[in-house]
């Protein structure tokens, strides 16, 4: 969305910028100003649409590449590390083993069987409904219970825990 705003402001600005060419200036003068314009819309839109750290999943939720968390904008974010992830236009699966490290969301999270244990969450697009800390048993009955497809599995796989 940001990137088609800024195109249209820049597709405004190269316009504009034409009329205030004289029209008697020479073709070489109105040449370098429309190439400027033109470069300057480019580095615009690579600069402000450019984001190498981060992976959009859908529906407000992103994978962050650098701290290897997903940061979700309606609910409870999954915390580092994520070790595997799939996603659809309606789900997001993860595979998770906490970190040693002691952030604060580490407190607000129910990890029952303890930090030394590789998790599984669900995140439901639709109903903005995030589902874990599970273990693999209840993962597998909650991917049952709210339809999550077979053809979701753990493919994105991102580091060896």
């Amino acid at each position: 969305m940001f990137s088609l705003i800024l195109i249209i402001l820049s597709i405004i600005s190269l316009t504009t910028g034409l009329f205030f060419v004289r029209p008697d200036s020479n073709k070489k003068t109105r040449y370098l100003f429309i190439t400027a314009l033109i470069v300057m819309s480019v580095v615009f839109i690579f600069i402000f649409n450019y984001d190498n750290d981060t992976i959009r999943l859908g529906k407000g939720i992103v994978y962050d590449k650098i701290s290897k968390h997903i940061l979700c904008s309606y609910a409870t974010d999954i915390p580092p590390y994520v070790i595997a992830y799939d996603y659809d236009r309606n789900y997001i699966i993860v595979k998770q083993r906490p970190q040693y490290k002691e952030y604060v969301i580490y407190d607000r999270i129910n990890y029952p069987l303890g930090k030394n244990y590789t998790y599984y969450w669900i995140i439901i697009k639709r109903n903005k409904k995030v589902i874990g800390p599970l273990s693999y048993e209840d993962f597998i009955k909650k991917k049952q219970i709210y339809n999550v497809p077979d053809k979701l599995k753990f493919k994105n796989r991102i580091c060896n825990h």
